[in-house]
């Protein structure tokens, strides 16, 4: 299982929006929980509402969500 790291966030987020320019931060660390890793991500781009999106980690992959 790997702990998710900011720069993944940013892969997963850029493989989604991959025309938009945006800064991400951590709103929550990864902690271990339930099996996982889960922690929050506030992403901010110019002309969109920032949003909050769930980054989770277990043995299965990792998603944004």
């Amino acid at each position: 299982m790997e702990k998710p790291n900011l720069a993944i966030a940013k892969k997963l987020f850029k493989r989604r929006n991959p025309n938009v320019k945006f800064t991400a931060a951590w709103k929550l660390k990864p902690a271990l929980a339930q099996g996982g890793y889960v922690s929050l991500v506030r992403f901010e781009a110019e002309g969109y509402k920032p949003a909050v999106m769930r980054l989770y980690s277990d043995n299965e992959g990792i998603a944004l969500f």
